[in-house]
């Protein structure tokens, strides 16, 4: 190259750097002109409010706690040089939910979330995502998840043997990993209708790691100098648990898939009224729809959400249970009521309906701890917010369900475990975006009907046979559960409990 050209050359990438430094300093002013209102942390130049929210899991959520707690509703937060806006509000939750300059999920979700969860219903935006939703809500309607229910109902008489274990030694233990075996045995008979046989290790692996894993995503998103996958890969030791769960989550769906289609071609079929996800996907016009490798990345994602949201879930229910005795009383009364003394037959469909104050119970326990710390936004265009506040285009909103839930107007006294809140009278005039477990709006999750039949069958079959009773060393009450915070909300310790076996009427008469 002569000196001339290369002159030139070195000139025009020069001023075409300069031109986007500009465009991108214009920006910036711009985020904070329109933000200068909106309280929240002092930012540092270049790293922002990084320091204040990069923090140990087990601290982050005291950290999260302070933020809304100091700034209040509404919160400015600089993450390195892209703002973050945190709305907790629900009138504002309401815009965040059903907005369309809101519709689109971040681009941290496809570079940082999306290896692990795949590319599916979270991290996937428009027109992809909507092609996408109406195939697997289809294969999501209650007639179909009617035959789920006996699912469901079987592991949770194998988790109650496995439990029984524990409960006859008298011992305090963490039903944490047991409560994780159960959910995604369930799910994976439900979701992919395969025989584990070759993959159970595989699977197992997965379960061990996923709190772990779901951390370490979460402590990506709030470091920007992570956001590169080859820094973090260069910088982070986690790198290497991150990697080995990307691959074994690949390696996972790809057996099992392939082990479907093996079925398929052989013309091994399931029986028309036990056909889960995958069938439903497989034998419909989805096949039209979705490739075979974009129906890898939405089981990617509906394994993975669906077993550690869950799992976590039903750890705090069993642990609020054991610190609740008048609750978990009402509860057996109801279940005995409806079973009877009959501890052997498996929830069904048909006994849902009839588990009324269960359901109450379950409902505020994700109020009380929702099972996901936060949904988040790209902001597609400037939005002003019934708040007053102005979401400037380009930057990321947030909505914390966890803060959301503690508003003490549709809330009061929102530190007490009050399943009543749900009653239908007690629900009428209340604020639909007040109560987000599972997000609202266009990008609610498509299985949260499917979500709640399990933890009722679950937690039905668990406490047909046992008292739950606190850990003596645990925490004392609600408040005080040591909470992690990754993608979903973890107790610190695993779900710690003493189970104590229910004696039917003829074990007292005997023993009498």
């Amino acid at each position: 190259m002569s000196p001339v050209l290369l002159f030139l050359v070195t000139l025009l990438v020069s001023l075409l750097v300069v031109r986007g430094l500009r465009l991108y300093a214009r920006t910036v002013w711009r985020w904070h002109t329109l933000s200068k209102n909106i309280p929240g942390p002092p930012a540092f130049p270049i790293i922002g409010a990084a320091l204040t929210v990069a923090k140990h899991p087990d601290k982050l959520f005291r950290q999260m706690q302070w933020l809304w707690t100091t700034y209040g509703s509404t919160i400015r937060l600089w993450l390195g040089p892209y703002l973050y806006v945190i709305l907790t509000e629900p009138d504002d939750v309401e815009v965040f939910c059903t907005s369309a300059a809101l519709a689109d999920k971040p681009h941290q979700y496809a570079s940082m979330l999306a290896p692990v969860l795949g590319r599916g219903l979270i991290t996937i935006n428009n027109p992809q995502h909507r092609a996408h939703r109406k195939v697997i809500s289809t294969s999501m309607h209650l007639d179909i998840l009617k035959g789920f229910v006996n699912v469901f109902g079987c592991r949770s008489q194998e988790l109650v043997g496995k439990l029984r274990r524990h409960a006859e030694r008298g011992e305090v233990f963490n039903m944490s990993p047991y409560l994780g075996f159960c959910v995604n045995h369930s799910l994976c008979e439900t979701v992919l209708s395969t025989d584990m046989a070759g993959v159970e290790k595989d699977r197992d692996e997965l379960i061990r790691v996923a709190d772990q894993a779901s951390w370490i995503m979460f402590f990506r998103l709030f470091r920007p100098w992570y956001w590169s996958n080859r820094l973090f890969a260069l910088l982070s030791s986690r790198y290497k648990v991150y990697a080995s769960v990307v691959h074994g989550m690949q390696s996972f769906v790809h057996k099992v898939f392939n082990i479907k289609m093996e079925l398929i071609r052989k013309g091994v079929r399931p029986e028309a009224k036990r056909l889960a996800f995958l069938d439903h996907v497989l034998a419909s016009d989805a096949r039209t729809v979705l490739t075979e490798e974009e129906i890898k990345e939405e089981l990617r994602t509906l394994i993975w959400a669906g077993s550690t949201t869950t799992t976590d879930s039903l750890g705090f229910f069993f642990i609020a249970m054991s610190m609740l005795p008048d609750v978990q009383s009402k509860i057996h009364e109801e279940l005995d009521s409806v079973f009877g003394e009959d501890r052997t037959r498996p929830v069904d469909f048909d006994d849902l309906p009839h588990l009324q104050y269960l359901e109450r119970c379950i409902k505020e326990g994700l109020r009380m701890f929702p099972p996901v710390c936060c949904f988040a936004r790209a902001v597609s265009e400037d939005v002003t917010l019934p708040s007053g506040h102005v979401l400037p285009k380009d930057t990321v909103a947030v909505t914390v369900p966890y803060a959301v839930h503690r508003d003490q107007k549709w809330f009061p006294d929102p530190e007490k475990f009050d399943p009543d809140r749900f009653l239908p009278e007690n629900c009428t005039g209340r604020h639909p975006f007040t109560y987000i477990p599972f997000s609202a709006g266009s990008r609610n999750c498509v299985g949260q009907r499917y979500a709640m039949m399990s933890m009722k069958a679950m937690t039905a079959s668990v406490l047909r046979h046992f008292t739950v009773l606190p850990d003596p060393d645990g925490p004392t009450g609600l408040h005080d559960i040591p909470i992690t915070i990754g993608l979903s909300m973890v107790p610190t310790h695993g779900a710690r409990v003493l189970l104590v076996p229910r004696r039917t009427t003829t074990d007292r008469t005997a023993g009498a």
